[in-house]
């Protein structure tokens, strides 16, 4: 895909990762991250929004919220 039109393609997987999040839908988050990799080389942005997510439940609930981290990582991890 060209990099040109990736951007606003970044923006629509992002809200639609931070709905998942509000939802408490972490699953939809895999298919989520495995297209926003293919379609954007910044796909660390989806996985700062979960660590920024699990950081904030963490201090406005004192309980630590793993499952995001996990799904968002989970399709990036056997290419690292």
């Amino acid at each position: 895909m060209n990099m040109a039109k990736a951007p606003p393609f970044a923006i629509i997987y992002l809200i639609l990762g931070i709905y998942f999040l509000f939802q408490k839908k972490y699953w939809p988050l895999v298919p989520l991250a495995f297209v926003f990799c293919l379609t954007y080389d910044m796909f660390v942005l989806l996985i700062g929004a979960a660590l920024i997510w699990v950081v904030v439940v963490g201090w406005a609930e004192q309980r630590f919220e793993w499952r995001p981290i996990v799904w968002c990582c989970w399709v990036r991890l056997p290419a690292l």
